[in-house]
């Protein structure tokens, strides 16, 4: 059986939108959830004069939204408001009370386009991928032109979560961009991938043996690796499997059905597992 928590505090009435994570909380042990589970969500808004208010006149704790005034945002650390909070509550042990804390305070010295990103390298992470793209496009449209590096990086995830999506013009597109600011060859061999995907067979190759320089490079290792999935294919359970199924379709056509349906989200489960942000 499970660790029992007792609650602290009341159930609010009026729910409190926590914007960094997209959710509604009516409870503390909930925000202590949201701290601990995903705290790479967590920005400098967090503490906010709103969210002190809300634990005293909602949670009705206000022993604790004393504790955090002057704590709010701009005039302490995140790290130390969210730390109160967990102390208080006893959400978590100390070590892991810790532990978020020097996480909280290691990634205040990155400046705000960078946490951006790391919130939605995070959901990508996490398979939340239409919400990682929309934070994805919006950072985008923050980053000064100037910082090529961080917006290369942003374009190459931005491509690598559309393929996960399957959207491989919108990868496409993204990865051109990156490689178009950094120069980096991964970009390049994740666009002819994404490229490869939409043409057809004759098309692409038509396109690829028009390929100099970096491109033509990139294309061989895009050629590579294709060689090598090939061969882990045929070798692998998944294809054994699905052999399996197709020599019963005809005695069990449902059965292949659903059978073969799980075998598909398997698939794409670990294709989206090869895709990586950077």
């Amino acid at each position: 059986m499970g660790r029992v928590l007792l609650c602290t505090g009341n159930v609010a009435k009026n729910p409190y939108e926590l914007k960094s994570h997209g959710v509604s909380i009516y409870t503390i042990e909930e925000l202590c959830f949201c701290i601990g589970e995903e705290t790479l969500l967590i920005d400098d808004e967090f503490a906010s004069p709103d969210l002190v208010e809300w634990i005293d006149k909602e949670c009705g704790l206000p022993e604790l939204a004393t504790a955090l005034h002057g704590l709010d945002r701009g005039k302490t650390s995140v790290a130390i408001f969210c730390g109160t909070i967990l102390e208080y509550v006893g959400y978590y042990g100390t070590n892991n009370r810790v532990k978020i804390e020097q996480f909280l305070k290691s990634s205040a010295s990155l400046d705000r386009y960078e946490k951006k990103k790391m919130a939605a390298d995070y959901l990508a992470q996490g398979g939340k991928c239409s919400q990682a793209v929309n934070q994805y496009v919006e950072l985008l449209r923050e980053i000064p032109a100037e910082n090529r590096t961080l917006l290369a990086k942003v374009y190459h995830n931005t491509g690598c979560v559309c393929s996960k999506l399957f959207l491989f013009d919108l990868a496409a597109t993204s990865f051109e961009k990156a490689f178009s600011l950094s120069g980096d060859r991964e970009s390049a061999v994740q666009y002819l991938a994404a490229k490869r995907f939409v043409m057809e067979e004759e098309d692409y190759i038509s396109y690829a043996s028009g390929l100099t320089d970096v491109w033509y490079e990139a294309s061989l290792e895009l050629e590579r690796r294709l060689e090598r999935a090939e061969n882990a294919w045929q070798e692998s359970g998944a294809r054994a499997k699905l052999m399996s199924f197709a020599r019963k379709r005809r005695e069990n056509p449902a059965d292949f059905q659903v059978k073969a349906e799980e075998l598909a989200e398997q698939l794409k489960g670990s294709y989206r597992k090869m895709v990586e942000e950077k």
